[in-house]
């Protein structure tokens, strides 16, 4: 007998007659369902539970009023574990911006990015996978506690505008939903 994993989509459209099986092997793309480029997901789904990956880090553009580009990290989506400085649509995903204790820190832009790379560095399980000292930016990579075999991406940029704050964002690239268990009585 053959099995073959099906997502409830393509169940619906394999009893509507639409899909062949050669299709149901294909990963979803996120945009086809949501209409989402910027968070570059994947969905996989079985009967049980459907696995959302991501990768929505990066630095987004803002064109300002004086006309200046300013680099930010993105928000949250609401589907994701995540906390930003960049979530101001979200408010249980909002985190402050940090501002340096040290006076030193807060007066030199430069003395505060090398703490920040620094205190990553030495942060145990985190992994330094993109550095942009000029932006300053900076992408670190851990190993996810749920689901345990994800992945977290960290991501911090440093900006001077009346005194030093670091902008930041942190969310598990891998968002699991299962289903409840049925049974026939």
């Amino acid at each position: 007998m053959l099995v073959v994993p099906l997502a409830r989509r393509a169940v619906l459209h394999l009893l509507a007659g639409g899909l062949s099986l050669a299709a149901l092997r294909e990963p979803a793309i996120a945009e086809s369902v949501t209409g989402d480029t910027a968070r570059r997901c994947i969905t996989v789904s079985d009967p049980s539970k459907t696995i959302v990956t991501c990768r929505g880090f990066g630095l987004s553009s803002d064109r300002l009023k004086s006309g200046a580009i300013e680099s930010r990290v993105g928000g949250c989506a609401a589907d994701e574990a995540c906390i930003a400085t960049s979530a101001v649509r979200n408010p249980t995903k909002y985190g402050p911006p940090w501002r340096p204790v040290s006076k030193l820190e807060d007066a030199d832009r430069a003395r505060a990015w090398r703490a920040v790379v620094a205190a990553v560095t030495d942060e145990p399980g985190l992994k330094i996978v993109e550095q942009d000292d000029n932006v300053p930016y900076l992408r670190a990579e851990a190993q996810a506690t749920i689901p345990p075999d994800g992945t977290d991406d960290l991501e911090f940029v440093l900006r001077d505008e009346g005194g030093v704050r670091l902008l930041y964002r942190s969310a598990t690239r891998q968002a699991v939903f299962l289903y409840p268990l049925q049974c026939a009585a």
